[in-house]
């Protein structure tokens, strides 16, 4: 939900936040599918140099820190373009990372069954996050009586949160799966004294 609030909503923050032209916030966007191309094969490599989990944990920090971090205070060109970078780079890594992670925690046997209810879980909150973003800005606009880029914060906020909630929720993953290693570790051992 986090990706698709970033992806969708970084041409709406350019012209209607910051006042940008429209062939400013199409290179913006341009500049977001760069961060893809560049990152989606580099997050792919960077799962089995570093850890499944581990690098899907940083990679979701980083991506939440580059909203908060970049996005949020941005009121110039240079700063956003830099975040549709960060943000293509890391933002997208769920989608590289969803199955080679899933296999790690489940196994492979068990991962066609995992993965499908990860993707049903998935679409939902693909289909409400634009939504959502409208939402939020329409609120800080009416309610709260703000406009430009400030209006946009709470969205861009929400985004960064929803990606650091996604780094916690990998971290609990990881315990467990250092949890269940121990305990296997354990079980051999005793097998092994019998």
């Amino acid at each position: 939900m986090g990706y698709c609030i970033a992806m969708y909503t970084l041409a709406s923050y350019a012209t209607g936040g910051l006042g940008m032209s429209q062939t400013q916030a199409a290179a913006l966007q341009s500049l977001l599918a760069a961060g893809f191309l560049v990152g989606r094969p580099l997050t792919g490599m960077l799962l089995d140099v570093g850890g499944r989990i581990n690098v899907a944990i940083i990679l979701n920090i980083l991506a939440g820190a580059s909203c908060l971090a970049l996005w949020l205070p941005s009121r110039s060109f240079a700063l956003v373009a830099v975040f549709a970078l960060v943000q293509g780079c890391t933002g997208g890594s769920v989608w590289v990372a969803a199955a080679p992670v899933t296999a790690e925690m489940v196994g492979t046997a068990r991962s066609g069954s995992a993965l499908a209810m990860f993707w049903m879980l998935v679409a939902p909150s693909a289909a409400f996050s634009s939504p959502s973003a409208i939402g939020l800005l329409n609120y800080a606009r009416h309610r709260l009586h703000k406009d430009g880029a400030e209006a946009y914060a709470i969205s861009i906020g929400f985004s960064g949160g929803l990606f650091v909630l996604s780094s916690i929720c990998l971290c609990g993953a990881k315990l467990y799966q250092l949890r269940m290693t121990r305990e296997h570790k354990a079980r051999q051992q005793v097998q092994e004294a019998a």
